[in-house]
């Protein structure tokens, strides 16, 4: 892959997750997508990436700069999970969302890094952060 077909792929990933956005916002009638579709849309297919560094790792810089790349959306889905309107509180929820955006970003710096067993601890942790919300707000889904 080369730099613009990331580029690329980064920019389509970023509108289809605004058109979710907006899709999602307008069926929610809150100005803002939904946390299921954040969910669906950004940090299932940003994990997926990152969770996958163990059965494929990566061949080349530019699979090393996605796997970096799907860490940062993970941050950044942190931080859209603690906006107004998404946020469930400012207590559990808050720790959680701020557990996923630093635990992404040492995921990100590791990726830099390109050594797959510091990628896969810091995967370990992001996972840590997820589950830890999970058990709370999803409690009938986990182990599902």
């Amino acid at each position: 892959m080369t730099v613009r077909r990331v580029g690329l792929f980064f920019g389509a990933a970023v509108i289809s997750a605004a058109c979710l956005a907006i899709s999602g916002a307008e069926a929610a009638n809150e100005g803002h997508a939904p946390v299921k579709d954040l969910m669906l849309g950004i940090v299932i297919p940003a994990s997926d990436g990152l969770f996958g560094v163990g059965s494929k790792g990566p061949q080349n810089d530019m699979e090393w700069e996605v796997i970096e790349a799907d860490a940062m959306v993970l941050a950044e889905a942190g931080r859209l999970l603690l906006t107004e309107g998404r946020a469930k509180d400012n207590d559990k929820w808050a720790k959680d969302a701020r557990m996923l955006i630093d635990t992404s970003l040492a995921a990100a710096k590791v990726a830099r890094e390109k050594n797959v067993d510091k990628v896969l601890d810091a995967g370990n942790a992001v996972y840590e952060a997820c589950d830890s919300c999970h058990t709370t707000y999803l409690p009938d889904r986990v182990g599902n």
